[in-house]
């Protein structure tokens, strides 16, 4: 438990919504991993020795600490992401995703472990007539459950090194933009990784809408050795285009160019540094 606090204090647990719930849930997450951890060392450990007793025990004991480890976990992927957009659109969301279905992966696992403890066909008896575990089933299950373990704690380790406020840290970007007589307002939202909305809105410099033959946009990022990437955008209104789906891939400051066409021959570019975090 007080692994747990430390942990808590130590990481996010006392950052962001709900601290008094984050404390509490990281708590409760730590202390019922290790307990579950560290029987399952045991058991490993002692695996020649293991009774059927004694794996009825600890398969009790594990599948109540495995509860406790989703239930704290849930809780506290709620406090700290707020949003399903964040699951996919963040590096913490990721590593959460991937750590779920180890956890899934284990929970069958453990089911087989729990059905060989359970099941009395094919035991041996002991000298005292005691019923010991059906063992090459139950190695198997349990070396898959410790690698699976191993895998769960590595991905608990990236969470906490991860930083969960991305989707909060980001912001709405807007700026107005000046090439010759013409004018283009940008705004795109809500400014994060993933899916964002783009609008833009093109005029001359005296305000008087004047409609371009054709409008394409792009992005890129003069960081890295990466492709410019085309953002299709369509005609909303009067000198209006607009797309849901502006995609930026990773966190960066990326180059947005805009390039209107005007009576065939004319044409206007704007560029504007778009951060995404």
């Amino acid at each position: 438990v007080t692994t747990g606090v430390v942990s808590a204090y130590g990481g996010h647990g006392a950052t962001g919504r709900w601290i008094a719930v984050g404390v509490l849930a990281t708590t409760v997450h730590v202390s019922a991993m290790a307990l579950w951890l560290g029987g399952l060392v045991a058991l490993v450990l002692g695996f020649s020795t293991v009774t059927l007793a004694g794996a009825r025990r600890f398969s009790a004991l594990a599948l109540g600490a495995i509860a406790a480890v989703i239930a704290s976990g849930v809780v506290q992927s709620i406090r700290q992401l707020g949003s399903i957009d964040a699951l996919r659109s963040t590096h913490y969301g990721t590593v959460l995703i991937w750590k779920v279905v180890f956890v899934a992966v284990l929970l069958f696992v453990a089911n087989v472990s729990r059905r060989v403890v359970r099941r009395r066909r094919g035991l041996e008896p002991t000298v005292g007539a005691e019923e010991i575990v059906d063992r090459p089933r139950l190695r198997r299950a349990v070396t898959i459950e410790g690698i699976l373990a191993i895998a769960i704690v590595v991905s608990t380790s990236m969470l906490m090194a991860a930083n969960p406020s991305e989707v909060a840290a980001s912001r709405p970007f807007s700026i107005q933009l000046l090439d010759g007589t013409y004018l283009a307002a940008v705004t795109i939202e809500p400014g994060h990784i993933g899916a964002n909305e783009l609008h833009i809105y093109l005029s001359s410099a005296e305000s008087s809408l004047i409609e371009p033959d054709e409008v394409h946009v792009e992005i890129s990022d003069p960081s890295r050795a990466v492709a410019a990437i085309d953002i299709p955008v369509t005609r909303s209104g009067a000198s209006h285009y607009t797309t849901p789906t502006a995609t930026f891939p990773y966190a960066a400051t990326w180059t947005l160019l805009i390039t209107a066409r005007y009576n065939t021959f004319d044409e206007v570019q704007f560029t504007a540094k778009v951060p995404i975090r």
